[in-house]
């Protein structure tokens, strides 16, 4: 197999259709799919995420609560649209922020919260070429020292939304659906809300600008744009003294896929459906019910239909199998044929005809495969008509190609030493575009820092933080250099990555289809929408500069920027505990790792001595424990009515610090 070796491939011991049973002879994960977390209690700062990668773009680091939504955040921004207007969202609201409000909207975006983790995803590839190499490390110098992000403050607001804990997402919740099936749910959220802010940001613009407020926005309706598709939801009793169908017009961000017609009931045996079969029967789906009627008082026999009437940029799938709850999806997905490797096709066309039916395509090898249906009967297709007149029409044929598959990869029973139950990874296509745009922003990045060592200044204060050399740099300038020359060969094409935590690794396309193997559930798939020229549109990355005005003090010294040593120190207060147990041996062993967050930073210009800044910043979160032996502060030192002290938000502290940053401030301090 291209994917998995001999003796992890199921198709050659069949063991495909059994969940959590081993497979192979010695019953392991292929190495790529093992997650190799940075050990607990681990200094982040110091352990070398570089080991785990061999590409140029990030994996995560973050093993705390609800750590199953970091692929979700990955997926949205591997999205050029949605990754570009979050960049520019993370100045929403900067006036509030400015002016010292704590409360309101400044601080409850998460759109703005995204575009920072997006920020610092862009930084970590960008600077790649810059870093030393990690103490110890004989590796050739050239070697990508590439980074994990970490989306604490993301999640750390997402964990204090009422609707998040309504919904039943948070981890810890006793409603709340299964982990392996969460993602979906969360993923559905996320637009949701996504689309809501930018909807109430472009309305609140056109208002203050005197524009009519009704008015059309591309902006107001990205998200909408990208994923909205309109579908005609219809409740008909098969019995007609029941009264007439109940007919909507719904829109949705997401499909969910619907197994009703090819799952066995009973001793039934039912043939498994090709994927182009299973997506016309979710776009275009009757389903039998008993439902109590008023009108005659009994229990009927009702047909609940979801007709889609137009397709959207991005079609993204619900796949609704992950888990103890999906075993009976499972097979549909472990289905392999005789002259195909892969249930799961890379291409699919769907076409949505004047009659309502819904017709999808597959490509198998160089031919298309048809699945049309029998068709919708007259009068459903007349009452269809009537609920859509009036309303725009939006796309009715389309073709796809695969972009991005997430999935549970499930180690239960399996020869795994380092985790129980599972985790979840990301399958990505990284476009071609996108990776000229990483290799360009590291060479403007090494360019800009060998330059920079040309000054006496500079070179002298890096001499205790760095061992790399100009020619290292140059090395490393030449080597990015060649990788753009390959990048711009016309035979180079986009890349599949897999995404495991702070694990990435190059891959196939044939890893990413493959479903036949025991270990691997699907959560969520995304195709998107190809032009003739089978090309994704590419954005260019926005700059966004953090204004001078976000660092108010009367001692604020004159920040030059690039080489100015500034002393940095801070002192965090403690939002979850850390659980942890006494084993046999009598060694400790951390189940939960404790959270801080910050609560009080300080900085000082390391030239004249004089406070740059000196602010208690308030969490988002509930303290559990002040550390006041340690941190010295106090519970009236962070309460709003009863703090001397001036006191910002998490946000704003954040703002300042990457105000800093941006300027090329060198920071020094403990454990940085």
């Amino acid at each position: 197999s291209v994917c998995y070796n001999t003796e992890a491939d199921p198709r050659k011991k069949d063991k495909r259709n059994h969940r959590g049973k081993k497979f192979g002879q010695d019953g392991q994960l292929p190495q790529r799919y093992i997650c190799k977390n940075r050990p607990l209690n681990s200094r982040f700062s110091a352990f070398d995420f570089a080991k785990l990668n061999d590409t140029i773009y990030p994996g995560w680091d973050y093993v705390g609560p609800n750590s199953y939504a970091c692929p979700v955040l990955l997926l949205l921004f591997f999205v050029p649209e949605i990754r570009n207007a979050m960049l520019h969202s993370q100045l929403r609201n900067i006036d509030f922020v400015i002016a010292g409000k704590k409360t309101g909207k400044a601080d409850s975006l998460l759109c703005t919260e995204l575009g920072f983790l997006f920020h610092q995803i862009n930084c970590l590839a960008s600077h790649a070429m810059v870093y030393p190499k990690p103490p110890g490390d004989k590796q050739d110098p050239c070697r990508t020292i590439l980074g994990a992000f970490v989306p604490s403050n993301f999640l750390s607001l997402f964990m204090t939304m009422p609707e998040a804990s309504a919904l039943a997402l948070l981890d810890g919740n006793p409603a709340a659906t299964e982990v392996e099936r969460r993602p979906e749910a969360f993923y559905r959220f996320l637009l949701h809300h996504l689309d809501k802010e930018l909807n109430a940001s472009s309305s609140s613009k056109r208002q203050g600008s005197g524009r009519n407020p009704k008015q059309k926005s591309n902006k107001m309706n990205l998200i909408d744009s990208l994923y909205g598709m309109d579908a005609v939801s219809m409740n008909e009793f098969l019995n007609k003294r029941a009264g007439s169908p109940s007919i909507t017009v719904t829109r949705s961000n997401t499909v969910d896929l619907a197994y009703d017609a090819f799952i066995s009931k009973g001793e039934e045996s039912l043939s498994l459906p090709s994927f182009g079969e299973l997506l016309r029967f979710s776009l275009c789906k009757d389903v039998p019910l008993r439902a109590w009627c008023d009108t005659t008082k009994s229990f009927e026999t009702v047909v609940q239909r979801k007709i889609v009437t137009s397709l959207p940029t991005i079609m993204s799938l619900s796949c609704a199998c992950a888990g103890v709850n999906g075993e009976d999806r499972l097979p549909v997905w472990r289905k392999t044929e005789d002259t195909h490797d892969h249930w799961l096709p890379e291409r699919i066309e769907v076409e949505i005809e004047d009659d309502g039916n819904v017709i999808t395509r597959q490509l198998r090898g160089k031919e298309w495969e048809e699945f049309r249906g029998e068709g919708l009967p007259e009068a459903i297709t007349k009452k269809v008509k009537e609920a859509t007149v009036g309303l725009e029409k939006g796309k009715r044929h389309a073709r796809y190609q695969l972009e991005a598959i997430l999935t549970f990869v499930n180690v239960d029973g399996i020869d795994c030493k380092d985790e129980r139950g599972g985790h979840h990874v990301l399958h990505l296509r990284v476009p071609k575009s996108h990776r000229r745009e990483n290799l360009l922003s590291q060479l403007e990045v090494t360019k800009k820092h060998l330059s920079a060592m040309s000054d006496s200044d500079f070179q002298r204060h890096l001499t205790l933080i760095t061992d790399v050399t100009p020619q290292d740099l140059e090395k490393r300038i030449k080597l990015v250099e060649q990788k753009l020359e390959q990048c711009d060969d016309g035979e180079s094409t986009d890349e599949w990555v897999l995404f495991n935590g702070p694990n990435v690794s190059s891959t196939v396309i044939e890893d990413a289809l493959a479903f036949h193997v025991s270990f691997k559930e699907p959560c969520i798939i995304t195709y998107r929408q190809i032009d003739d020229n089978e090309e994704v549109k590419t954005f260019t990355p926005p700059i966004v500069d953090i204004p001078s005005g976000i660092i108010t003090s009367p001692r604020q010294p004159d920040i030059s920027g690039m080489c100015d040593l500034v002393a940095f120190d801070a002192e965090f207060v403690q939002v979850q505990h850390e659980n942890s147990i006494l084993t046999a041996t009598g060694s400790k062993m951390v189940l939960r790792e404790g959270r801080n967050a910050l609560g009080r930073m300080s900085l000082i210009d390391c030239r004249t001595g004089r406070t740059i800044i000196d602010d208690h910043v308030l969490p988002r979160e509930p303290i559990v424990d002040y550390l006041t032996r340690f941190s010295g502060i106090k519970p009236t030192d962070l309460n709003p009515k009863t703090s001397p002290h001036n006191l910002i938000s998490s946000k704003h502290a954040y703002l300042k610090m990457r105000y800093l940053v941006d300027r090329g401030c060198i920071f020094v301090g403990h454990g940085l």
